[in-house]
This record gives structure tokens, sequence and C-alpha cells, in this order.
């Protein structure tokens, strides 16, 4: 490569455009920035980022590049000038002088931009810096800075809401409280410009026990923007005996009113659209109980919300048996299952089974139910009953319209994805007969060796041939063949389908919304698989824990749904067979329990009898929930992005404790988890950072941990009500002033300065490794063949005489010439051999001849010979 001086500039701009910069600020910048580009020479190179909290490569560096307008679309509601310098610095390339030149308001609130200098200075990179004035700059404006709240009120506790009042001007406030959005309180307050900032305070009690977010408004004739307006917070109740029943059985409720009874606060629902709708409600609770719930009352999200509040926040979880709970309830590849101490398949199934599904698939199956058709969620249904069954059990897949497909022959299940390919083949078309499906299904089962055969079907229309194929289930009965229906359309005949279920000693069902189907399927697939355990049995107890303290022998019970324990679970009760009753574990920061059988008379009639019911339960509903009495205080702040959490642990009698491990969970307004571990900054103190970087509420729970076990955990919670870009008040110009000062850039630039060439110039390289490399490639085929190809003179003479002259060119001449020069060499040669010849006559020392002489002699003698002959 080759090195030479040169004055080329880059220039890179970086352009605030967060929300604290003003819009006519920005297009003034703009401006700025095509004035110089049109001062710097025509192979100088321009590059723009425009940055907010994240940075845009607006244009790379290029020459004389028109700039009108930036394109950024990330949010702006934070600067981050240290990741704009960042992304800057990464734009230059080699052999010119490197400038950025940057336009903000200095008020960052991300990063540190001042941490970069020490990168500046080593690559030669100056900082020019153009200061640009906020939205605020020279108004009147107030605002509600924070709000000041205890962490942890108790029930009746008298408590105080301070508000935290700010103003640049002298003016009349109204400051309006609210509680979960209900207005309960205002205040008539007048600030002075001289208070620079002023406090209301409000008086509450809390008496539901439950956390509520409180939220204080300001209004003013004299104000500029409305965004800072208002603050909240949230308020947490100290106390964590409450108790969430999710009430899936039909008739008395046994459960709730024993606990009642038991000094648990509980609470009842049946509904799931009463459910807490965000983690903030769910935190009230310290324990949710699930007793015979299924999935089909549950959304997708409201699961994933309870496995954030199990693990994440601390919360307990209790799932009681029945047959719209567990496997049977759809609980399957879940969340929910997830955070249980069981898997919803047993290990080892007792008894094998043969399932054939049949699938109608006529014309109308191609009618949509929400995004997909209802064939669609047949084949998802399909595909989730392949799931449950293990190599032991036999699938059958038939389809059918007017005739019957066997798209899946019977057979053990061994490729899972080559029967979900088979089911994704199935098309929808034609009429409906349901007899050849069945009298098919029925040929294959009667040969089975399994010893559970049942038949799922499925059909959203009017059957032919009903008559046939109700005597033809009757045969199937007859030989322990079992069938249940399931009905997705008003269309179909019902009566026909019920008749079907019942005669076949199966189920119905019906729904209207085809996208139940994945859950019903799986219910009647884990049914059909006699997974449900039924007859007296007597619990065994298997590991002595805390719930059964004080219980002695318990009554039998009539029947259990099979599962299987999970890997670090303790499993407290069993049957005979040793599938799980009673287990339970830590998961995350909370507790989750499960109870296979029921809490009704169906299967737990003498446990309703039995003296010990109530303290069983109570004692079990107690271990879920999480201790909050740790000998620890927590407190939190947000400043700009970051938040930080404080932990002071000090003991009932007033001791420091050190050398403690806490960890921190934080759940973030969209449900994202944050967990960081806080270190000892002090005697008995303990802190840690997070990303704080989101409008909304966060929740923090804060444990003190033995190992992976948490020993304690309390929650508080933040809120962050608007953007920081919304309180700047003034430029920072003195951040702007120390970057280009350590950087030997200028404050506030000319248009001239950007253009500026300085006397010392850079050194510029250029590779030229390309260019030898062309060169030498042919130099070396040269080389080879110069050294590999063996020529005569007379070879070379004519190549050369072919290449550098036209053979039309010879004359008579030139070949009298030729032959002359071809004489002359001859007659040099008889001349050499004479001469050789005389000396040979002189006496001769007897010494050895060397090889390279008797060569060399040889040569002559033939030469001599040539020579007479001419």
């Amino acid at each position: 490569r080759i090195a030479w001086r040169s004055d080329k500039i880059c220039a890179i701009f970086a352009l605030d455009v967060s929300n604290s910069v003003p819009q006519n600020e920005i297009q003034n910048a703009l401006s700025f920035i095509n004035k110089s580009i049109e001062k710097l020479k025509d192979d100088d190179l321009v590059g723009l980022v425009s940055f907010a909290e994240k940075t845009n490569i607006e244009v790379l560096p290029k020459t004389k590049p028109n700039i009108n307008r930036t394109t950024s679309e990330s949010r702006k509601d934070y600067t981050n000038i240290d990741l704009a310098i960042k992304g800057a610095i990464d734009l230059f390339p080699q052999g010119y002088q490197k400038r950025i030149i940057l336009i903000s308001d200095g008020n960052e609130n991300v990063g540190d931009v001042l941490n970069n200098v020490d990168i500046l200075k080593s690559q030669g990179i100056e900082v020019h810096t153009i200061p640009l004035s906020t939205r605020l700059e020279g108004k009147d404006e107030v605002w509600v800075e924070n709000l000041i709240v205890p962490s942890q009120i108790s029930s009746n506790q008298i408590f105080e809401i301070k508000a935290v009042i700010g103003s640049n001007t002298d003016a009349k406030l109204k400051v309006m409280l609210f509680r979960d959005g209900q207005f309960i309180a205002h205040q008539d307050m007048t600030i002075k410009k001289s208070d620079v900032k002023k406090m209301a305070i409000f008086k509450q009690t809390i008496e539901d026990k439950k956390n509520h977010i409180y939220k204080v408004s300001i209004e003013s004739n004299i104000d500029t923007i409305r965004e800072n307006n208002h603050a909240q917070t949230l308020v947490s109740f100290a106390e964590k005996r409450k108790v969430l029943y999710i009430n899936g059985n039909t008739g008395i409720n046994y459960l709730p009113n024993v606990l009642e009874k038991s000094g648990l606060d509980t609470t009842v629902i049946e509904d799931m659209s009463k459910f807490p709708s965000s983690i903030i409600e769910l935190k009230d609770y310290g324990v949710v109980i699930f007793d015979n719930v299924s999935t089909y009352s549950l959304s997708g999200s409201q699961m994933r919300m309870i496995e954030t509040y199990v693990h994440d926040v601390g919360g307990g979880f209790l799932m009681i048996g029945g047959e719209n709970s567990f496997g049977s309830g759809g609980y399957h590849k879940t969340p929910i299952e997830k955070i249980l101490p069981v898997k919803m398949i047993p290990e080892e199934k007792k008894r094998s089974v043969s399932i054939m599904l049949l699938i109608d698939k006529s014309g109308s199956m191609n009618a949509l139910s929400g995004n997909l058709s209802k064939m669609d969620l047949a084949k998802s249904a399909s595909t989730s009953v392949i799931d449950l069954l293990t190599d032991k059990d036999k699938i059958g897949v038939i389809a059918f319209d007017a005739k019957a497909d066997e798209i899946v022959k019977l057979d053990r299940v061994q490729s899972k994805k080559q029967i979900v390919d088979s089911i994704s083949g199935i098309k929808a078309r034609g009429g409906t007969n349901l007899y050849p499906a069945l009298k098919m299904a029925y040929s294959a089962l009667k040969n089975s060796d399994s010893q559970i055969k049942h038949i799922i079907i499925l059909s959203d229309g009017r059957s032919l041939q009903m008559e046939e194929s109700i005597n033809l289930v009757k045969q199937m009965a007859e030989d322990s063949i079992t069938i249940s229906s399931v009905v997705i359309s008003d269309e179909a005949d019902k009566e026909f389908m019920r008749d079907i279920a019942n005669i076949g000693s199966g189920r119905y069902y019906e729904t209207d919304d085809a996208g139940n189907l994945p859950k019903l399927f799986i219910k009647e697939a884990f049914i059909a698989s006699k997974l449900i355990m039924e007859g007296d049995f007597q619990p065994i107890v298997s590991y002595n824990s805390e719930i059964l303290k004080g219980i002695g022998s318990m009554p039998k019970l009539r029947g259990y749904i099979g599962t299987s324990i999970k890997e670090g679970a303790e499993l407290v009760l069993k049957s005979a067979n040793d599938d799980p009753i009673l287990a339970t574990w830590q998961y995350g920061l909370g507790r989750t329990l499960a109870f296979t059988s029921d809490s009704q008379p169906k299967w737990a009639l003498e446990w309703l009898k039995w003296d010990n019911f109530a303290k069983f339960w109570s004692q079990a509903i107690n271990w879920c929930i999480s201790n909050t009495t740790g000998e620890f205080d927590v407190t939190a702040s947000i400043t700009g992005s970051k938040g930080l959490i404080t932990v002071d642990a000090v003991s009932t009698s007033g001791q420091l404790r050190n050398f403690l491990n806490f960890n921190a969970n934080i759940v973030k307004p969209n449900l994202t988890i944050e967990t960081v571990e806080l270190k000892q900054t002090g005697s008995g103190r303990y802190e840690a950072e997070f990303n704080a970087d989101q409008r909304g509420t966060y929740l923090l729970s804060i444990s003190e941990m033995d190992g992976e076990k948490p020993i304690a955990t309390k929650n508080i919670g933040l809120t962050i009500s608007y953007s920081p870009e919304y309180i700047d008040l003034t430029s920072n110009n003195q951040i702007l002033k120390d970057l280009s000062s350590a950087t030997g850039g200028k404050y506030s630039p000319k248009i001239d300065d950007i253009a500026d060439r300085k006397s010392k110039s850079v050194q510029r390289i250029q590779e030229i490794w390309r260019w030898l490399l062309i060169i030498a490639i042919p130099l070396f085929f040269f080389d080879v063949a110069v050294r590999r190809i063996t020529l005569s003179k007379d070879q070379l003479h004519n190549f050369v005489r072919k290449l550098f002259y036209k053979t039309q060119g010879y004359t008579t001449e030139n070949k009298t010439f030729s032959h002359l020069k071809s004489r002359k060499g001859r007659i040099v040669e008889v001349q050499a051999i004479k001469r050789i010849e005389a000396q040979s006559e002189l006496p001769v020392r007897k010494t050895q001849v060397i090889s390279r002489t008797e060569s060399y002699t040889s040569r002559l003698l033939s030469a001599k010979k040539r020579a007479n002959k001419i």
C-alpha cells in the first residue's frame, strides 16, 4: 500500500429530534446543515444521523448530499446523545479529517455522552456542538413533578399522598385527586415563581384491602403543554392473605365457605371475564385457586399473566382437580402446566388406547371461523390429540363427505410428524354422509388389540343414512367401542349426533366457535384414554410437608386426574399406583400446589365430612402464600431512564444485616421482565439499577434469597407518568461546551468553521495489492514457461522473428544474410576444434578426468565432424 497526505473532510452531523426540541429548531438545524455542505469541497464527505432514544442513520457519508428532512420514526420520549456519538464514530472512513457536528439541546436522559471523550481523542475526532432551544424555553409552565406515598399501607391506616407541584411563573392551580380513575378530592392552590416547588397533601384511608392507583392532575390558565400536568402512583396493601377463588363447579361452593370461616379473605368468581385485567390488580391476592376450571374459559394472555404473577411477583397458585381440570381441562402445553409441579400426561399410562378421528370434510367446512376455516381448526384439533398419545397407543383418521377417505391408517403412534402431514392435506368439498366413515372405523377398531377403543366424530351438517349409522353404533357398543360427537354448526342434526354419543357411551359437545375445537378434542382424548381414575383409594403420605402438620389419617377419596410428578417437585400425597394426589414446588418467587382429586362430593365426599377438612385446606393455601414479613425495607426511585432499588436490611432487634443476597424482578408496563441482583453498598444497604424506559406502572418484587430459594418477598410499585422530555425547561449548554472543549471542537461554530481546513493534513493510505496481484499473475506463468520449456537457438530465433517481424517483410536479401550468419557460426566452431587438437599434442599430466570436461570435449568433437561435412 502507498500513503500520502490529504486535507479532505468527513463531517457527520448528529441532529436531536427528541420531544424536547421544537419542530422549528429542527428545521433551522437542517438549513444550517445544507449551508455547511455548500461550503465544503466537492470531494468532502457528509453524513447525517438523527437521534432521540435511538439513533437513525439518515445519510451515509457521501459528497454533496441534499438533506431536506429526517425520517426517524423511533420513540422520542428520551434523549441518548451517548448512543448518537457512538453511531457517528462508526461511519467515518479512513483518510479524512473527522469531525462530528452535534446539534442538540443537551438534555440527555439516557447514557452519558462524556464517556466517549477518550475514544474521540484517540481517533482524532473533533466535536463541534450547536445548542438548540427546548420547546419550553422562555415559556410559562406548571407541572406535577412526582407523588410521594408510603410503599405499603395497612387496612384503615390513614396515610398521606403528597403531590410535588413545580412552576416557573406565578399561577393559580386546581389540584385534583383520582383513585382508580374516579375523582375523589381537589384543592385550590396559588404558586409563585419564587416558590419553585410546592406540595399538595391529601389524607386517605383504604378499607377494601386492595392495591390502588392514585393520580393527581392539575389545571391552570397559565400553561404551555399538558403532557406533564399529571402523575400517578401505586399504593400497595401490606397484607397478602387474600384468596382469589375461581369456581368451575356447579352447585354448592364447599371450599370458599370453609376458607372464610378459617379467616381467609376469599373472593369468588365464576365468570373469567371478571378475572383481574392486569398484573397490578392480580397482585391484590396472595393466592389464586382454580377449582375444576378448564382452559375453555381462559385466554392465552390470562394464563401468561398468571405465570408472571407466580414467577416474578411471588404469587401463589393452586389447582384442584375434576373432569374439567388438569389434562382433561386442556392444560397440556400451556403456561399453567409450566408453573404446576405436575405434568398433564402420566409417564406410564395404565392402558393402551386406539382412537379413530372421523372428520367432516364437506364443503361447508371451508366457512371461516375468525381468521381460519373450520377445516383448518379441525386439523389443528386432530393434531392436538396426537400430542397426547404415546407410542403404545394407536391413531387413525378418516375424512368424510359423501364418501369416506382413510387419511391415516389405524396404527401405533410412531412418527407424529408424518401423521400431522397427512392430516394437513385434507381438503373440504362435497356433501355429508357419516355412515361409510363409521363402517370403515368399525372395521379397523374391532381387530385392534388396544384395551380402549374410541371414536371422535366432528361434523357441521346433516348426514345421509342416519338409521344405518345408529344401527352400526349399537353394534359397536356391543364390541366395547365408545363414541363421542362434536357439533360446530346450528345446521347440524344435533339430535342425531347426541343419540350417537349416548348409544356409544361417549360424550356430546356442541359449540358455535370452531376455535374451541382443539380444547374439546384434547379433553375428549384425555377422558377417552381413561386418565381419569375412579374408585375408592386411600391417599398415601409420601413427604412430610408442613401442609400436613397436625393432621393424622385421612379419609378415602373416590377419584383423581392422572398426572406425573415433575423433577424437583415434592410429592406429598400419592395413590397406590404412585400417581400424584398432592404435589408442591417453588416456581420462581412463587409457590404452586396441585391437588388432583376434587373438592366436591363426587370424589371427596368423605373429605367434606372430615374434621380436618378446613385445617388441611387453610394450611395448603397458607403454604402457597409468600412470606412478606422479611427483616428489610424497600424503597425505589426513577431518574431519567434508570430506576434505583434500595434495600435496608435491619433485624427486629435493630441490628444491621450484612452479606445477604437479594434479587429483584421488575415487571414492566408491557409485562416484560427484568431481573437484577442487588449489591451491598454500605452497612445493611443493598442497591441495584434497572432500565425504566417505558411509561406506566412498574411492579417490583424484591426477595431475600437462600441460594435459589426466596426466604421473603416484598412488592412495591413505581409509575412513570410522562417522559422526562416534558420537564426540560432550558437547554443543557454546559454539557455541549464540555464535549466540544474536550475534543478540540468549537461550541456554537459558524458555517465557515465546519469547512475549515486544518494546516495539518491527515495521512491517507491506498491499498494497491489488487493491482500488484493483477501484474504478478501473468509474470508467474511466464516464469514457469521459461523454466519448464526448452527451445533450441533456431526455435527461439524463429519465435522472436515471428513475434517482432511480419512474415511478408522477409526478402531474398534477408534470407542471404541469415545464411551467411549461419555459415560464420559453423566456421567459428571449426576453428575452436583445431585449437583443441593442437593442444592435445602437448604432454598431459595423468590425472582424473572430471565429467564436466569430458562432456565439453565430446561436444567439440561432434562439432568437428559436422564441419568436415561442409
